[in-house]
């Protein structure tokens, strides 16, 4: 994790500072560049499920979800169950 933060961090998408009241604590927020990287990401993202889910049906679509989520469920993300 400490070198993703730290790649993030040396393309100027976060920076990282002390914290004020736990000097062993670096808090890492996104810098204007990294929430504009974002926000492209995000939309980018949105295209591409909009055009991999156009020829489901909602019911298709609640069932991948559920399906997908048990994946990562099992896969240990911590991810709750919807039911």
């Amino acid at each position: 994790m400490s070198e993703v933060v730290a790649a993030l961090e040396a393309k100027g998408l976060v920076r990282r500072r002390s914290d004020p009241d736990h000097g062993r604590i670096l808090r890492t927020e996104l810098t204007e560049r990294g929430a504009a990287s974002l926000a492209a990401a995000d939309g980018t993202v949105d295209e591409i499920e909009a055009q991999m889910l156009a020829e489901l049906a909602p019911p298709e679509r609640e069932r991948l979800l559920a399906w997908l989520a048990s994946c990562a469920r099992m896969l240990g993300a911590g991810i709750e169950s919807a039911s």
